[in-house]
């Protein structure tokens, strides 16, 4: 999934996804609030969502998955 390394390795490593926005009601885009990133198999793979103020928000992703052999 994504460069085969954990969300933890960031912008120079992991996979990552910016500008992810949602429509509201309202039909305007925004940033998802409260967002909890969970990996299913956390040995396996990592999420982890980077929204710091003043700073665009980023989505990291990944892990080496299959590569080991206790993952599925």
């Amino acid at each position: 999934m994504g460069s085969g390394e954990f969300a933890n390795g960031l912008y120079q490593q992991a996979c990552y996804m910016k500008n992810v926005k949602i429509m509201d009601y309202s039909l305007q885009l925004k940033y998802p609030r409260d967002v909890t990133p969970v990996a299913q198999e956390p040995f396996c793979y990592s999420a982890l969502n980077d929204a710091r103020p003043g700073v665009e928000p980023m989505f990291y992703f990944g892990g080496p998955g299959q590569d080991l052999p206790y993952c599925s």
